[in-house]
């Protein structure tokens, strides 16, 4: 059975091969016989194979066509190919076993290929074709023009019926839906009824000649709405020639809404606003809405915006809210910019908001042009300095620009610049380094702040250019003799100082940023050990009531490659058991979430990969065995060094009086490592024979909070 089902899916693999697919194939039928059944899926991916599609069916139509049933998802796959055309010849013309003839899969062919095609099904199959709807709409959908549409109704003539999901269908058609619309309207006019949609998908998609067509075919059915001129406006290739066909021959049937100029605002076409405020001057109102549709216009904006002020209404108000628009649009926006200050000059108020928003512009044009045209009302703060830092696309440009402007006024005090858009500076991906040269270049009038660890952290954390980013860093605190950078970062400024270069300081600093506050270690084979559960060294905390068991002096141990005790402590034990081993957390016993600035430490035993698990009880047990397992070793070690006994004890202060704070009485309390063997073998024996509802509670329960 596996045997079967792997040269099944070879087989499909091999339909699928572009390269030499065919080839592939014909050696898997010598090969395996009739042992290789030629499924659907196969058929499919022949039939969907770019290069070999057709070489592909011509093998299976000469090895196997008696056992091979063509079904609508072999149509399916054929439609989608792109030389499929070939593919879909052989399909019709074989002798398979079956032929599926379905509605489905006469849509697929009928709107996919072309008039020979259809005439190739018909010719084979055309007793199993049932003409519906559906197959109309998708001979309405070719994109091959009026051939397919008029070969259907050359062979069913009046048994046709073209309803409004048949026209709408054709409306929809943008390359040829002109030529399928004068065939219908040719032979099947008393059929057709123009409805407010159908207007409105041909306004939407169509060139004016379709609409000129209905206008003048069915010119009693015709009603010019708003949401036919909004659909209009929203034909960006031939919207304009429609309204003015419209406004021409129907001027007393339009009326001119706000939410019209909006569409009308936002079309890329050139022209239409203008004839619009030309021809209804009187029903023109220019609002907020309209104007900021204007300023969003990506590639006409600027035509838009001047045919609107060109009005010399004295209404027009270019609030924040328009400049806000103008300033975030990065193709026209400066262009835009320009039409409003040659209207209203040095009178529009330039906010922070707005120079913000020019500063994330993707180009650097708008800002360009505000320094341009509105250099007095400029004033840059850190807010904008630092969205300028943070600009992926062309954050250097602008803050050259930010930075020039500062440096030429003389009116204002000295800029700081704060540790925040250094901050941003350093998390730039993109132009990061540019825009730090730029802040420390000493030509500008800017005091730079301190470097801080903040800054360095968010260097780091830069991933394309963190290190490069540090070695600028250090360079420039090291010709600033900054102290601060010094105070933060002690071993740094030791390291370089006994001959480490910028280069090898950054790494080190990645590293550090990176792991923090891990240290990652491979992980290691210990040497077998075994918890002695009645062990005492001489002169230890229990001595009173125990006789010692060691008679050697506490000593050192250290393994071959000079790992000492403490390392061996911390490699097996961790932190409450979670290892550092592997820089992928999923691999981790559990996880760690710091938390009160670092002071604490939420610990689970759980992962959040868990919930996908079949069995998460089985996971978490065998995490916590593992963890169990790995501080039994480090007992036993460090009892084969002298330093334990058979408990680990702690000191217990408890104040006596809090009247008096100075007095305690103290107390000593052993853990006994039996607890802790016994709680590993205990959990080594357990079943997972739990109730559904235990893992919530387990995850609940593996969580403890652990002061440093």
């Amino acid at each position: 059975m596996e045997n079967s089902l792997e040269i099944q899916a070879m087989a499909v693999l091999a339909a699928r091969n572009e390269l030499n697919g065919s080839e592939v194939l014909s050696s898997m039928l010598d090969d395996y016989g009739e042992a290789l059944r030629i499924t659907e899926d196969v058929v499919c991916a022949a039939a969907g194979n770019y290069w070999e599609g057709a070489m592909l069916i011509s093998t299976l139509l000469e090895r196997r066509a008696g056992e091979i049933i063509v079904t609508e998802n072999v149509v399916r796959a054929a439609s989608k190919n792109s030389h499929g055309e070939k593919v879909m010849t052989l399909l019709l013309k074989g002798h398979w076993k079956e032929f599926i003839v379905s509605e489905t899969s006469t849509c697929l062919i009928v709107e996919r290929f072309s008039e020979a095609i259809i005439a190739l099904l018909f010719e084979n199959y055309g007793r199993q074709i049932r003409i519906t709807e559906q197959v109309l709409k998708a001979a309405a959908k070719n994109k091959s023009g009026q051939e397919t549409m008029a070969f259907l109704c050359d062979v069913f003539g009046g048994h046709i019926q073209v309803t409004e999901v048949v026209l709408r269908a054709a409306a929809e058609n943008s390359s040829r839906g002109y030529e399928i619309w004068c065939l219908l309207t040719d032979r099947y006019s008393n059929q057709i009824r123009i409805t407010d949609e159908l207007l409105q998908t041909v306004a939407r998609n169509q060139p004016v000649g379709t609409m000129e067509l209905l206008c003048c075919k069915f010119s009693d059915q015709v009603r010019i709405t708003e949401t036919v001129l909004r659909a209009a406006a929203e034909n960006s290739p031939g919207g304009y020639a429609i309204i003015c066909f419209l406004t021409e021959r129907y001027s007393n049937q339009i009326r001119i809404t706000e939410e019209l100029l909006q569409t009308v605002a936002r079309n890329q076409q050139v022209g239409t606003m203008e004839l619009l405020c030309r021809k209804f001057s009187d029903q023109v109102q220019i609002t907020e809405g309209t104007l900021k549709a204007a300023a969003k216009n990506l590639r006409s904006g600027d035509h838009v915006m001047g045919s609107l002020l060109s009005r010399n209404d004295d209404k027009i108000q270019i609030t924040e809210g328009v400049l806000l628009s103008a300033a975030r649009n990065p193709v026209s926006g400066h262009r835009i910019m320009r039409v409003i200050y040659d209207k209203y000059g040095g009178s529009i108020q330039i906010t922070e908001e707005v120079l913000k928003a020019a500063a994330s512009n993707r180009w650097p044009y708008v800002v360009q042009a505000l320094h341009d045209l509105f250099y007095n009302q400029m004033d840059i703060t850190e807010g904008i300095l630092r969205t300028a830092a943070e600009n992926p696309n062309c954050g250097a440009m602008v803050m050259e620009i930010l930075l020039n402007h500062l440096h030429w006024d003389h009116d204002r005090d000295q800029l700081q610049i704060p540790e925040q858009v250094l901050q941003a500076a350093a998390k730039n991906t993109s132009s990061g380094a540019e825009i730090m040269d730029l802040l420390f270049w000493d030509r500008y009038n800017v005091r730079i702040s301190d470097i801080t660890e903040k800054v360095i952290k968010a260097a780091a954390e830069n991933p394309e250019g963190g290190k490069e980013m540090l070695m600028l860093l250090l360079q420039k605190a090291g010709e600033r003799g900054d102290s601060k950078t010094w105070k933060e970062y002690p071993w740094i400024h030791q390291l370089s100082n006994i001959g480490y270069n910028l280069q090898e300081l950054a790494e080190l600093l990645l590293v550090h940023h990176r792991d923090s506050p891990w240290l990652y270690f491979e992980p290691r084979d210990w040497p077998e050990t075994k918890i002695d559960l009645e062990k005492h060294i001489p002169n230890c905390p229990h001595s009173f009531c125990h006789s010692p068991t060691d008679k050697t002096s506490p000593r050192n141990l250290l393994l071959d490659d000079g790992t000492s005790t403490a390392e061996i402590v911390e490699q097996l034990c961790g932190l409450a058991g979670i290892c550092p081993t592997d820089r992928d957390v999923q691999n981790w016993a559990g996880s760690v979430d710091f938390c009160e600035e670092g002071q604490a430490a939420k610990v689970s035993y759980t992962l959040p990969t868990d919930e996908d698990e079949f069995r998460p009880f089985r996971i978490t047990k065998t995490r916590i065995f593992s963890v169990l397992t790995c501080l039994c070793t480090a007992i036993g070690l460090v009892q084969e060094a002298g330093l334990c006994c058979s408990s680990f004890t702690t000191l217990k202060f408890t104040s006596l009086d809090h009247q008096s704070p100075n007095a305690y009485t103290a107390e000593l309390i052993p853990v006994p490592f039996g607890t802790v063997v016994r709680l590993t073998k205990a959990i080594q024996s357990s079943e997972e024979s739990v109730p559904v509802n235990f893992c919530s509670q387990q995850r609940q329960s593996c969580s403890l909070c652990l002061q440093k």
